[in-house]
């Protein structure tokens, strides 16, 4: 994901006017340089907040209880009926 998003802010910072600076003047180089800068930017923030969204999402999905002391894993009891298939 982080190569395609790059791609696009790069697309978008070189096809629109982010920064708002005139392109018919000689400060062409210095706005494109300064295009360049706000991409970069703006995919390191990207890429932090996807950073910080996948934290939350393994603190969810790997809990950290299994690696405490004494830790014994629920079991559910079951009937007899659902280990077998009996409607097959």
């Amino acid at each position: 994901m982080t190569f395609w998003q790059g791609i696009a802010i790069s697309l978008l910072a070189d096809t629109t006017d982010i920064l708002g600076g005139d392109s018919t003047s000689g400060e062409y180089s210095a706005n494109n340089e300064d295009q360049e800068k706000w991409a970069k930017q703006a995919q390191n923030f990207l890429i932090c907040l996807e950073m910080l969204g996948f934290a939350i999402a393994h603190f969810y999905c790997f809990p950290v209880e299994e690696w405490e002391e004494g830790y014994r894993p629920k079991q559910q009891q079951g009937k007899f009926g659902d280990n077998m298939a009996l409607g097959d």
